[in-house]
């Protein structure tokens, strides 16, 4: 392997070092002092008037409510997506309440995923049919 190469391949690397340890640094710099769920639950009014986005399979729908991954939300007219997952746009108020503002639904998600697991265990078969795997790399079969 030249000189040029090994360069290339530490670059690659001290990239993908800098790129993993910026990302786990910037989720702990947020600190304790910023808007996340369990910090609103805990309280409501330090972190309440933000409004964000909620991810997870709606769990049961009331009249004037419905339940997302356990959380309760005021709001209806919601319609519970087809085998998949809703996004939910909420309204964190001060006083403990959270509004629905918006929602939209992925339906067939979980269809999909099992789609694209045969998928891939088609492409695996294909792969190594054309591959072997050596100590020095991929020859042909």
């Amino acid at each position: 392997m030249g000189g040029l190469a090994k360069v290339w391949y530490f670059l690659l690397f001290v990239l993908i070092t800098i790129l993993f340890f910026y990302g786990n640094v910037m989720d702990k710099s947020y600190g304790e002092d910023a808007f996340n769920l369990d910090n609103y639950l805990k309280n409501p009014q330090k972190y309440g008037d933000y409004k964000g986005q909620v991810f997870g399979k709606i769990t049961g729908i009331n009249q004037d409510s419905f339940y997302i991954n356990s959380l309760k939300v005021s709001g209806s007219g919601i319609i519970k997506p087809v085998y998949g997952e809703t996004v939910l746009f909420l309204d964190f108020k001060k006083d403990g309440i959270i509004k629905l503002i918006d929602y939209h639904n992925y339906n067939y998600n979980y269809f999909l995923y099992v789609i694209s697991f045969f998928a891939f265990v088609v492409f695996i078969v294909i792969f190594f049919k054309e591959w072997k795997i050596t100590l020095r790399g991929f020859k042909d079969a």
